[in-house]
C-alpha cells in the first residue's frame, strides 16, 4: 500500500469541467462542463480529459441552457433499394428468439458448472440469434474478464450498455477491468455511472476506494470506502482496507483499531485463515 502507482485525477469523482466546454446539466442534478466530441438523434459523447463518456438525450435536462432536441434522420427513399436487409429488433422471428433464450439457458447451466468455455459458445450463439439481448454480452464479457481477456470483455460490456444504457452491473464490471488494466481515469468514469444508477451499491464506492490508493491519495480512498462501511457495517475486508489505509498514512493507531475490527467479524464468521492474516498484519505495524 505504500506504493505510489499512478497520479490519478478523476473529473467525474470531482466534478471538475474542462475548459471551454458546453454545459451539460443532466436530469439527475449533475451538471458537466465538458467538450461534446460528437452528437446524433440519440445521445451526445463528452471528452473527460481524454476518455469518452457517452450519455443519452432523455437523461440530460439542458445543453447551454437549452433543451436537446431529438431530431430524427431525413428518410432517403432509394429508387434501387439494396438486397440486403438491415436487421432490426423487430425482424426478428419467433423462431429466432426461442433459439436465443435456449442458448442462453444451456449457457446459465454450463455457468452454474462452472463450464466456462461451453458457456461462452452458448451465450455467443445466443447473441448470434439475437443481437439485442444485452445479457448475452454482459454474460460473455464476464467469462473473458475472469479468464483475462480484458480487451474482449471490454468490448463485450460496452456492447451490453450500447442495447442497455441502463445496465448498471455491465457498468461496475466494465470500471472493475479498467482497474485490473490500470486504466484508473476510465474505471472512475464507469464506477461513477454505476453510482449514479445505484446510489446504494457498495461495490462501486469500494472499487472507488482502491482507485484512490493506487494512485496514492488515501484520504480520498477512505472517504469511499467510509461509505462501504455506511451501506454495509459488517463487512470485515472493508475495515481491513481501511486499516491498511490508515497504516500507509502514518496513522498507526487508527490502523490498529480497524484491523481489530477486521479481525472481530472475521471471528464471528469463523474465517480462521482471514484471522491469521489480520493477526499477520497486526505485527506489522510500527508501534
Amino acid at each position: 500500500m505504500q506504493r505510489k502507482l499512478l497520479v490519478f485525477i478523476c473529473f467525474m469523482i470531482f466534478g471538475v469541467g474542462v475548459a471551454r466546454g458546453e454545459i451539460i446539466r443532466l436530469k439527475n442534478g449533475k451538471t458537466i462542463e465538458a467538450r461534446i466530441t460528437e452528437r446524433n438523434e440519440r445521445s451526445i459523447t463528452l471528452d473527460m480529459s481524454g476518455a469518452p463518456l457517452t450519455y443519452y438525450l432523455y437523461e440530460i435536462d439542458t445543453i447551454d441552457g437549452a433543451i436537446p432536441k431529438v431530431s430524427l434522420p431525413q428518410q432517403k427513399i432509394d429508387p434501387q433499394p439494396s438486397l440486403v436487409a438491415v436487421p432490426t429488433k423487430a425482424s426478428l422471428t419467433a423462431q429466432q428468439i426461442q433459439e436465443a433464450d435456449a442458448h442462453m439457458q444451456k449457457g446459465s447451466d454450463y455457468l452454474n458448472e462452472r463450464k466456462h468455455r461451453l458457456a461462452l459458445e452458448e451465450f455467443q450463439s445466443a447473441v448470434t440469434f439475437n443481437p439485442y439481448l444485452a445479457d448475452g454480452y454482459y454474460n460473455i464479457g464476464n467469462i473473458y474478464a475472469s479468464s483475462r481477456q480484458y480487451p474482449e470483455a471490454i468490448e463485450n460490456y460496452k456492447k451490453a450498455i450500447e442495447l442497455n444504457p441502463v445496465f448498471e452491473k455491465a457498468y461496475s464490471n466494465l470500471g472493475r477491468v479498467y482497474i485490473y488494466k490500470m486504466h484508473l481515469h476510465e474505471a472512475a468514469i464507469y464506477l461513477q455511472r454505476t453510482i449514479e444508477l445505484n446510489p446504494q451499491s457498495a461495490e462501486a464506492y469500494d472499487q472507488l476506494g482502491l482507485i484512490y490508493v493506487l494512485s496514492g491519495q488515501y484520504q480520498q480512498a477512505l472517504d469511499y470506502y467510509q461509505k462501504v462501511l455506511r451501506l454495509e457495517p459488517n463487512y470485515p475486508d472493508v475495515y481491513f482496507k481501511i486499516g491498511l489505509t490508515y497504516s500507509s498514512l502514518g496513522k498507526y493507531a487508527k490502523a490498529r483499531e480497524y484491523i481489530q475490527k477486521a479481525k472481530r467479524l472475521f471471528q464471528a464468521r469463523g474465517d480462521m485463515m482471514s484471522i491469521k492474516e489480520m493477526d499477520k498484519y497486526l505485527k506489522e505495524i510500527p508501534q
